[in-house]
């Protein structure tokens, strides 16, 4: 079993389509390929999506609406559209500078109670790197 994932901006997306098969019809599922700017066909396909119409419109009414969104803070001298995932990505950063910090001092932690509950039984001093 394999698992395959992409992803697309918002704002790259250019076409949605979406299409079913006569069984796709009974039972109410379908296909939809997504197209980006500078793609030629669909860079994305996604198959056996249940309500897949409906599924295609809200992908297609996101990205209408994050280009609207971004449209709008450019024109009214507010920063760019760009400056918001930077900002998400500064956060993002922080979170996982904290959450190594909190891993390493888990790891100090297990160290040193490995240290003092259990003598090195090869000989080899707990403070010295292991080679490589």
């Amino acid at each position: 079993m394999s698992t395959n994932i992409e992803s697309v901006g918002l704002d790259k997306i250019q076409n949605t389509e979406y299409s079913q098969s006569f069984w796709g019809k009974q039972f109410d599922f379908g296909s939809i390929d997504i197209s980006t700017a500078g793609s030629s066909g669909a860079e994305i396909s996604l198959q056996n999506v249940a309500d897949a119409r409906h599924v295609r419109e809200m992908i297609s009414s996101l990205s209408t609406e994050y280009a609207s969104r971004s449209r709008r803070s450019g024109a009214d001298g507010a920063e760019p559209a760009t400056a918001s995932p930077a900002v998400s990505t500064r956060d993002q950063m922080d979170e996982l500078i904290d959450e190594v910090r909190a891993t390493r001092q888990a790891m100090e932690r297990i160290e040193q109670h490995l240290e003092t509950s259990s003598p090195a039984s090869d000989g080899a001093s707990a403070d010295e790197e292991p080679s490589n």
